[in-house]
């Protein structure tokens, strides 16, 4: 973690897939995610990241597929070498599920491999603040370059 200390910047690529949960779906708003995004973080702190995204999310609810843009932003607190804890927000933007909105907390390691490049794993867990909409589980994965 020598090269994630304040001031770094990253340009951040993933995806994440995620599925319904069972906690608030039923079988005809159970939903399933595959979503891309582009992310800039900058960290304030050694510990301490804020960051935003822009998004491509495709989804299937109802059985029938939608595709959104999605922006999000949030912050993320390092726990010590190499994970961390993320809270993030998340508002779908555009296409038929527009006015979507998520608040995703989430569990991961930055595993740097050199200064400039980092994978990312996490869980992540997509708490929907739209009632009928389902809530969901996911793990993801991205790539992180360091500037």
């Amino acid at each position: 973690m020598k090269y994630l200390k304040s001031g770094t910047f990253l340009l951040s690529g993933s995806s994440s897939l995620t599925y319904a949960s069972t906690l608030n779906s039923t079988g005809d708003d159970a939903a399933q995610d595959l979503n891309v995004k582009l992310g800039l973080g900058y960290f304030v702190g050694n510990y301490f990241m804020l960051y935003t995204t822009l998004g491509y999310e495709t989804m299937v609810v109802n059985e029938k597929n939608s595709a959104n843009s999605a922006i999000s932003v949030g912050a993320r607190v390092y726990l010590g070498s190499p994970f961390y804890l993320n809270v993030g927000y998340a508002s779908l933007t555009s296409g038929p599920a527009e006015d979507i909105r998520y608040f995703i907390p989430a569990i991961g390691a930055t595993v740097v491999l050199n200064q400039s490049f980092a994978i990312e794993p996490e869980f992540n867990y997509v708490l929907c603040l739209k009632e009928h909409f389902a809530n969901q589980i996911g793990i993801g994965f991205g790539f992180v370059y360091l500037f």
